[in-house]
């Protein structure tokens, strides 16, 4: 498993999504690769109900230890420049925490 953080704590934009899944948008999870992805998608209302993951350069240790939400998970490592099998690594990892549930990504460019 990858490593994560997850409790209380706070280029490419949220319009550009993948979805994974066929759930309800009751059971959504957010993976937020940029700090300009990760603010649009906590100034969205439907986000303080939400599940929020976020790459570890999206929101430093210190915003998320200050932020004061109990929705939002940050993994300890970057996403912004990873692989495909990193970012399928990380959907592993929130599958776990949420299974079923449906996830958009922020948008990335993958090599094939």
């Amino acid at each position: 498993m990858l490593g994560l953080t997850a409790g209380f704590g706070q280029e490419q934009t949220l319009s550009q999504l993948r979805v994974y899944g066929f759930q309800t948008e009751d059971d959504m999870v957010y993976l937020a690769i940029t700090p300009q992805g990760l603010r649009e998608i906590l100034d969205a209302f439907e986000a303080v109900k939400t599940a929020v993951w976020c790459s570890a350069d999206a929101l430093s240790e210190a915003e998320f230890q200050n932020l004061e939400r109990g929705n939002v998970t940050r993994f300890t490592y970057s996403l912004a420049s990873a692989d495909k099998a990193t970012i399928q690594d990380a959907l592993a990892t929130i599958e776990d925490h949420h299974p079923g549930e449906r996830v958009w990504i922020e948008s990335v460019v993958f090599e094939t």
